[in-house]
């Protein structure tokens, strides 16, 4: 039996454990974008900074074969002290609604849903720092290259490309699995003229054997001071 390599959510699962954007008197110039950029430390927590009391929704996801066999959304709106996690994988889906002190849980596996209070209130802190992930895979030293501007979600942001498998950490290489390596990368990252990113996408090719996978990782941060969390249906009261 084949063992299927993929990008592992443990570190999306630890986060589970674990300002307002202003407007520019004038839109920003490809000038005022650096020439490259790097995922390190310091670019997370000044994407985490620049998300501290504005509403928003992350999304990261993993697809192998076209299929999504991971998935997270945090929807934060710090105004109405209401925060909504979903995590999705091949085992079950859990939701997590927090309103002000208040938290229940929605635990569905197969045709079984059970609905709870729980003590582990959505964690803002690491929905901010919700892009963190691709840190794992991406090698603080990788350079992604300025690549042009496009709007995303009614935003201006600045794409930026990388390629190649040394832009991966050496320990991800490491830990494909026996039989497997990564054979290929390709990474985008969308940044907005505050530091945010907007958009990443990784595109990781495995050999294993005779065969050939691709995986591809994504996370997004949209509607930034549009994200309303209205109290789900499911909630008991």
């Amino acid at each position: 039996m084949h063992r299927r390599p993929f990008l592992t959510v443990a570190v999306l699962g630890l986060l589970l454990l674990a300002g307002c954007a202003g407007i520019g008197s004038s839109p920003a110039t490809t000038s005022d974008y650096p020439e490259t950029v790097s995922i390190t430390d310091e670019r997370i927590d000044r994407h985490a900074a620049a998300l501290n009391d504005t509403s928003f929704t992350t999304v990261l996801a993993i697809t192998q074969a076209g299929d999504t066999s991971s998935r997270i959304e945090y929807q934060i709106d710090p105004a109405a002290q209401r925060y909504l996690q979903h995590s999705m994988n091949s085992f079950a889906n859990t939701t997590v609604y927090t309103a002000g002190n208040w938290t229940q849980q929605r635990f569905q596996y197969g045709n079984q849903t059970r609905v709870s209070q729980s003590d582990q209130a959505v964690n803002v802190t690491s929905a901010r720092r919700g892009v963190e992930p691709i840190a794992t895979y991406v090698s603080p030293n990788a350079t992604f290259e300025r690549n042009g501007t496009h709007t995303f979600d009614g935003d201006e942001v600045m794409a930026y490309e990388t390629a190649g498998t040394d832009a991966l950490r050496q320990s991800f290489r490491n830990s494909t699995g026996a039989n497997t390596t990564v054979t290929d990368f390709s990474g985008t990252v969308a940044v907005d003229d505050r530091g945010r990113i907007r958009q990443f996408t990784g595109e990781f090719e495995y050999t294993q054997g005779d065969q050939t996978i691709t995986t591809t990782l994504t996370a997004t941060v949209s509607q930034l001071n549009d994200t309303d969390v209205e109290e789900p249906g499911w909630i008991s009261n």
